[in-house]
């Protein structure tokens, strides 16, 4: 096993004598909407061997606002890293999958964060979002540039966990020499010292806006749609919302696990809020035709004691299409008008809080939902579904704990399954998705006990 993670390692390291191969978004002006950026890496493109991306994350945070992006580096080219991928797509055995991903932990890390504020000063920022950084380390926040209230800020990370994979004697040989580490762990260090000091630059002479919040632009729209049930009876937004002081709009499809997790509780949130003069109405997501789920969709409905209405999602709705991830739930008026931030994924213990709020005029913050359901696999799993709820094949998941990462590939039911012995909180990553789907750079989290996440990829345009 030794020998074979050595021999892994000194094929990856040669692949850094090939030119490097940067993605068209690393490539001349880059405009980051989310954070209200535009800069120019045309110099630090050319001047980097290796391949590093920028990962916008998208907004993190609503009051203060926080939008973020990651900077991520692998000691390899692009080239190289896709040869990576396939050789373990290709692996004949689970100890040459287990060492291939180990090293590519090694091998890549975030060097640091882009980050886009309207917090009053860089401590509030901090504590808003949550940052810590160990004193010992010594981060420096930089600002890059300021708009009105809004503060643009850069903060380079620390790369122990790259380097000291250098330092370690089982990986010389006589085909990789002390010498060669030593030179490579300076090479490594020296690039990224150079990216993070030529972004600071770049960043600091680029172009700043106000940032757009895409869910904050919802507010105040009015939702309307005309749709059928269940029973192919057609039903009007208008009719479905007039009767109800607040309605709490709730999508969801047959196929989502973390939708059915919520089902049972929003029937009885949904006895509660009539009491209160509101409801809820579910907007069903099928993928398939309506003859060949109704059957499914309503012994779910009725397993679950739903009583409130439900409709089919209308097809290419301005509103319900820029959503690609469910359950996503919003609270409209009377009138249909949106009142709060969407809730991406499950957020049952919110629901009726937020009800409250607005029922007593009172404003409500963003809520951040859940991508994960508890299961009884004794893993994790991770489901990956196109836009339209297809289960997507191929895709390359990482899963990462405080140490290690370790990745599989989606199969042909969009699931990557991870088994541990370990019950705790991991990050879950789109290493690579096929080349049909946008890259996915958000950064999702299991539940602190053995889950399914699931992930929507955006289309290719």
């Amino acid at each position: 096993m030794k020998k074979l993670i050595i021999a892994l390692l000194t094929a990856v390291m040669l692949f850094g004598c090939m030119s490097a191969i940067a993605e068209e978004e690393t490539a001349g002006q880059i405009c980051f909407e989310e954070l209200g950026i535009t800069v120019d890496l045309s110099e630090i493109d050319e001047k980097c061997e290796y391949y590093f991306s920028l990962d916008q994350q998208g907004v993190f945070r609503h009051d203060p606002y926080a939008a973020l992006c990651y900077v991520t580096y692998y000691e390899m080219t692009q080239d190289a890293l896709m040869q990576f991928i396939d050789a373990y797509n290709n692996a004949s055995d689970d100890d040459e999958k287990d060492a291939l991903q180990q090293i590519l932990s090694f091998l890549s890390g975030t060097i640091g964060i882009i980050l886009t504020s309207d917090a009053p000063d860089k401590q509030a920022m901090i504590d808003a979002v949550g940052f810590s950084f160990p004193e010992e380390e010594k981060i420096e926040v930089y600002e890059v540039g300021t708009l009105n209230e809004w503060h643009y800020y850069y903060i380079p990370l620390p790369i122990h966990d790259m380097l000291y994979i250098y330092d370690d004697p089982a990986i010389i040989s006589e085909d990789y020499t002390e010498e060669q580490a030593r030179a490579d762990k300076e090479f490594v260090q020296n690039e990224v010292d150079m990216i993070n000091s030529e972004l600071i630059k770049q960043l600091q002479e680029g172009t700043f806006a106000e940032p757009i919040d895409p869910d904050e632009q919802l507010i105040g729209q009015v939702l309307e749609f005309e749709s059928t049930d269940l029973d192919g009876n057609v039903v009007n937004s208008a009719d479905l919302f007039k009767d109800n002081k607040i309605t709490m709009v709730n999508i969801w499809g047959t196929w989502c696990g973390n939708c059915l997790g919520e089902m049972e509780e929003l029937a009885q949130i949904h006895t509660r809020l009539q009491e209160k003069g509101c409801g809820i109405v579910g907007v069903e997501y099928e993928v398939k035709s309506l003859e060949n789920v109704v059957d499914e969709a309503k012994e779910v409905l009725s397993s679950n004691g739903i009583t409130y209405p439900n409709v089919l999602k209308p097809e290419n709705h301005p509103i319900f299409s820029q959503f690609g991830s469910y359950p996503t739930t919003i609270f409209v008026d009377s009138e249909g008008k949106i009142l709060t931030f969407p809730v991406i994924g499950a957020a049952v213990d919110e629901y009726e809080a937020v009800v409250d709020k607005l029922l007593a005029g009172e404003n409500v913050d963003a809520i951040t939902g859940t991508d994960a359901v508890t299961n009884n696999d004794n893993g994790y799993n991770v489901y990956v579904y196109d836009p339209d709820g297809n289960p997507v094949e191929k895709v390359i998941i990482q899963l990462c704990d405080d140490s290690l990462c370790s990745f599989q590939p989606t199969d042909t039911n969009g699931c990557a399954s991870f088994k541990t012995d370990e019950e705790k909180v991991y990050e879950v990553h789109v290493l690579r998705a096929p080349k049909e789907f946008m890259a996915d750079s958000k950064i999702y989290t299991t539940l602190d006990t053995y889950s399914d996440v699931t992930i929507f990829l955006e289309r290719a345009e």
